[in-house]
């Protein structure tokens, strides 16, 4: 994330003149790779969002704050220093910077008062100001950041990876557990869960993976509405089949998950998009099993969308479909993904040809030319995201119905799947 520092300086009366300079000599400083300019930037980001969260106080002063979030951790620049030694370290490197950059000296004691109190899990700061930057610093070390730079200063000081997990599993919550702050102690509560689940999956991971094999293939179909996808699966069901192979086509999401929204629409008037992104999670699982058996029994099952078009309706942003990636581990692998590529403006054309024709009744939500053409966008973001084992071919359905299929048929046969 792009950290601009004109947005950290505060109020008007602050002199962010000599703010900046404090700022740039302390990412000139800073040797230590986990305590270096992001993680600066993270306790500043952390620190400004506690200190306008608290009423206007006289006695609290912004640029206190910034100046000793700048350089709270210059001690970490010696890897075998730890806990009061660090903050020992920090103090003396801090004092001459302030010194030479013409902070008075009555401040610049308050300042490095506000930095030896800040990495002290079981001392209460004195004062609002090193409160602030002790929980903005806590705050840093928390949730998958914390994680990182966990296993970085791991790396810096030597540390084993029993080391590293006792320190997530136990010192996190050490830490947690002395937040002061009610704004602190409710982004810890959802930073926490992140860690908890890298240490689960970790201890999984060391228990073994386990592996299925199938004798049938998983073929998918993704691509936005319009783009061709009940023609090319019916052509090529039908070409698996003349090769004597049992085929499958399965559609998602289910009629029962159909059936299921409208009745929750019915009795809640609205379904919002975690409410709908949970049902066809549940939708989902039933799949995964139908699906899981048909491939046990050596069938190829043709997937008309996926996880894939979740990510792309439901997860919204980078996080939301790494998410939806990360809550479908429970569904089989796709032997290859077909995404077929269509732009909006054709694709209209098509759903407005099949409506004209009966053979649908009105236009889905999103069969709009802005977001056809932005889930379009999205499908392509989405492939991108999934493991590069997976065989992905992006196809352009804009061409002949038959040869595309010519094409989808080629690479099937280039896979070893048929002859």
């Amino acid at each position: 994330m792009e950290f601009n520092i004109d947005l950290y300086l505060g109020p008007e009366q602050c002199n962010h003149e000599l703010m900046t300079a404090v700022y740039e000599r302390a990412v000139q400083e800073s040797k230590s790779p986990s305590h270096d300019i992001y993680h600066i930037n993270d306790v500043l980001r952390n620190a400004w969002a506690l200190y306008k969260s608290i009423p206007t106080n006289p006695e609290i002063s912004w640029e206190r704050i910034f100046m000793a979030g700048c350089l709270h951790d210059l001690g970490r620049n010696d890897p075998i220093l730890h806990q009061t030694d660090s903050l020992a370290e920090s103090i003396r490197l801090a004092n001459p910077i302030l010194i030479e950059l013409g902070v008075p000296g009555q401040e610049i004691a308050v300042i490095l008062e506000i930095i030896a109190q800040h990495d002290q899990p079981d001392l209460i700061p004195a004062s609002l100001e090193a409160l602030i930057l002790k929980e903005a610093d806590f705050l840093a070390g928390m949730g998958t950041t914390g994680v990182m730079r966990t296993i970085l200063w791991a790396g810096e000081s030597g540390r084993t990876i029993p080391q590293i997990v006792q320190t997530i599993s136990e010192r996190m919550p050490r830490r947690i557990a002395s937040l002061q702050l009610e704004q602190s102690r409710n982004v810890a509560t959802k930073l926490w869960p992140r860690a908890q689940l890298f240490l689960a999956q970790y201890q999984e991971e060391l228990s073994g993976i386990e592996f299925e094999s199938f004798t049938g293939k998983l073929i998918v179909f993704e691509g936005i509405s319009g783009a061709g996808k009940g023609t090319q699966i019916q052509l090529l069901k039908e070409h698996i089949k003349e090769q004597g192979r049992d085929v499958a086509v399965i559609s998602e999401p289910s009629s029962l998950f159909l059936s299921t929204l409208t009745q929750w629409k019915s009795e809640r008037g609205h379904v919002d998009a975690l409410e709908r992104r949970f049902l066809l999670m549940a939708d989902r699982a039933g799949t995964a099993n139908r699906v899981k058996e048909l491939l046990r029994a050596g069938v190829f099952v043709i997937l008309d969308r996926s996880l894939i078009s979740t990510m792309v309706y439901q997860g919204v942003d980078y996080l939301g479909m790494a998410e939806v990636l990360q809550w479908h581990e429970f569904f089989p692998s796709p032997d290859i993904v077909f995404l077929l590529d269509i732009t909006a403006e054709t694709a209209l054309v098509r759903i407005d040809q099949s409506l004209t024709q009966g053979q649908r009744a009105v236009r889905d939500d999103y069969e709009e030319a802005t977001l056809l053409e932005t889930h379009r966008v999205l499908y392509h973001e989405a492939l991108g995201l999934l493991p590069a084992s997976i065989p992905q071919h992006i196809i352009d359905t804009s061409r002949e119905i038959g040869e595309v299929q010519e094409r989808i048929r080629e690479l099937i046969t280039e896979q070893g799947f048929l002859t």
